[in-house]
């Protein structure tokens, strides 16, 4: 087990994580390596792995939303940092995971947010689907459709009215 953090803070769990190299990571967790240490940027392996894409390590990092709501001095979250970087499949690891989609950083805002402050409307979508509050308002007063009306996201702004459109498969659609 290596708990050792480099300059920058980074466990070898942390470098794995972001890397790929997922017999680095697994060897790191059986080994009892502590995966909620924070990196110098405040930064777990769960965040860093969300913002790298990287959805297997999360899948195997997992352990439930104690570990996915682990948020940053700022108050940042893994599910925050997938969809600011537009990174579905990890954000959909953490949605399996129970991560909270509704914690709010400092300055209000949540992962949905940012999802549509970057115009990621699959990302949205998701969220809405998994049962994210929309009407959230940030420290400005701003809600998620607020953000993207600014931007004249019109497709983020269809999937926050309706996160079903677009799907061909209406199965699986709640009527």
């Amino acid at each position: 087990m290596s708990n050792v953090k480099d300059a920058d803070g980074n466990t070898a769990a942390m470098r794995a994580a972001v890397e790929g190299n997922m017999a680095a990571l697994k060897e790191q967790i059986a080994a009892g390596v502590d995966l909620n240490l924070k990196n110098n940027d405040g930064k777990t392996a769960a965040m860093l792995a969300a913002g790298s894409g990287n959805a297997e390590a999360l899948k195997e990092m997992k352990r439930g939303p104690s570990l996915a709501n682990i948020a940053t001095a700022d108050g940042g979250t893994p599910a925050m940092s997938a969809c600011c970087h537009g990174k579905l499949e990890a954000l959909q690891v953490l949605i399996e995971m129970n991560a909270d989609l509704d914690i709010q950083d400092e300055d209000g805002w949540t992962a949905l947010m940012y999802a549509a402050v970057e115009g990621h409307a699959a990302l949205v979508s998701a969220i809405v689907k998994a049962g994210a509050n929309k009407n959230v308002k940030n420290v400005d007063g701003r809600t998620a459709a607020d953000l993207a009306e600014q931007r004249k996201y019109t497709e983020v702004i269809r999937a926050l009215s309706d996160p079903y459109a677009g799907e061909v498969d209406l199965a699986n659609r709640p009527f």
